[in-house]
């Protein structure tokens, strides 16, 4: 059931003043993870049927959610009203997928009814409340019953959707997103969309395993691509899981990696076309590098912060980007949040979404084009780096966050992740900046090459 309250007013946030007559702006919101057994759960004890694989049940659970569970439709209601507030016209709203929750396939009675109807609700408030303005969605792992399994041929949950999210887009759209969960539309003149179905190359998507190409989907982007290169068109690429490696985890890929090297040869080929990739599902703030064959920045990945805080992961978040509306090229993206502890404690009636940071401003760089972004990643790499502690504080929106806390194999993670999206170059430069972290994250007082080489030897042995 859709449900709908007055437009929240609690946003202290004000929009940057645009100087560019042909500057406009965009939400890129994701992985709301809807929960509705949030405080009446299914199993006894448990808060909600999403709590979190090793959680204890919170003891004092809030009205606006906690960071065990995915939210209750309360705090999701807040958000796209608190993005109403903010900017009432955007030209359009991107989503990264995943409105239902993280529950247990096994205990619950969930089918494909129930996952069309969650992403129904998520939906239909966005037409409600955005009325007129597009709204262009891709699918998550969790936006399938059973999840993860996303199958590459014809299916209810594709039907059902296509006819949800592209009615009026037209026909080619609605077939290829029933072949295989993707499609293209276009956003404005000389400007497209495409909607990628990245679970079909999730590691952990048995239905695909051993596929080259699950539905087809690589060769319709390269045709696609090609297409818009010939129709002098740029392209925002949107899509759930992302290439490259998890930078909190550095043995956590998503793609498998043929599919991830496959990604990375079709993005350096159409470098010149793509003006954005903007991706999800880590529930992070991070970012990730492309770069040609001589490594010059091509284009950048994009990974934005969820609403759910369902693992402690995050506080709950949305994205606005500023482009040029000639070019398609971002120019900027101003990240806001909701301070999770502060709304639960206070019991306020309602989130208080604030500004966390503009890109520009925070990292200090000129937009946050690929060159712009590239200055920004060697920027983190510098020790000390006021610029790594800004970027690992917002990785989180702020949960949890110690100042200086990320070092040794985290900030090796952290760093590799944002320039190697290839697994084996990845691995060379994990290798290669952990080689002088002790076992003990005492990285620091390594100061000679013959230190760096016991070490390695030490943590090699234990």
């Amino acid at each position: 059931m859709l449900l709908l309250s007055g437009l929240y007013l609690a946003v202290a946030a004000v929009l940057p003043t645009l100087t560019v007559a042909d500057t406009g702006r965009f939400w890129f919101i994701a992985d709301f993870h809807y929960d509705p057994s949030y405080m009446r759960p299914h199993r006894p004890g448990k808060v909600c049927d999403s709590l979190g694989v090793g959680m204890d049940p919170p003891a004092n659970p809030g009205p606006w959610g906690d960071y065990s569970c995915d939210p209750p439709w309360r705090t999701i209601n807040s958000s796209i009203f608190a993005m109403k507030a903010i900017d009432p016209n955007p030209d359009f709203i991107l989503r990264g997928g995943d409105d239902v929750p993280h529950v247990d396939r096994g205990a619950l009675n969930y089918t494909s009814r129930t996952v069309v109807s969650l992403l129904s609700n998520v939906t239909r408030l966005l037409e409600e409340v955005f009325p007129g303005v597009p709204v262009y969605s891709s699918l998550g792992n969790h936006d399938y019953w059973i999840k993860n399994q996303l199958p590459d041929t014809p299916n209810d949950v594709y039907n059902d959707v296509a006819t949800l999210w592209l009615s009026g887009v037209g026909q080619d759209a609605m077939d290829t997103f029933r072949r295989g969960g993707y499609y293209s539309a276009p956003l404005r003149r000389g400007l497209r969309v495409i909607g990628l179905n990245t679970n079909l190359w999730y590691g952990r998507n048995q239905v695909t395993e051993g596929e080259d190409d699950p539905a087809g989907q690589f060769a319709w982007l390269e045709e696609t691509l090609q297409q818009a290169r010939q129709n002098v068109e740029r392209v925002y690429i949107i899509g759930h899981v992302a290439p490259g490696t998890h930078e909190r985890i550095y043995t956590k890929r998503d793609f498998r990696p043929n599919h991830n090297k496959r990604y990375i040869g079709i993005v350096r080929k159409y470098a010149d076309v793509i003006s954005g990739q903007m991706f999800a599902h880590e529930h992070y703030d991070t970012f990730r590098m492309f770069y040609d064959e001589e490594g010059a920045p091509i284009s950048t990945v994009f990974l934005s912060p969820a609403i759910t805080p369902w693992m402690r992961r995050n506080n709950p978040a949305f994205r606005q980007y500023v482009y040029n509306r000639d070019t398609g090229e971002l120019q900027d993206y101003l990240q806001y949040y909701a301070n999770l502890t502060k709304a639960n404690r206070l019991q306020l009636t309602d989130l208080d979404w604030q500004l966390e940071y503009q890109a520009t401003v925070d990292y200090g760089i000129d937009d946050v084009n690929p060159v712009s972004m590239e200055t920004l990643r060697k920027s983190l790499n510098e020790v000390p780096s006021d610029a790594f502690e800004k970027y690992y504080k917002h990785n989180s929106v702020g949960v949890d966050y110690v100042y200086g806390s990320c070092i040794g194999n985290c900030r090796a993670a952290q760093l590799c992740s944002t320039y190697r999206v290839d697994y084996d170059e990845y691995d060379v430069c994990w290798k290669g900046t952990v080689a002088g972290v002790t076992c003990q994250n005492l990285a620091d007082v390594m100061l000679t090459v013959l230190a760096l080489a016991v070490m390695a030897v030490v943590c090699h042995l234990v």
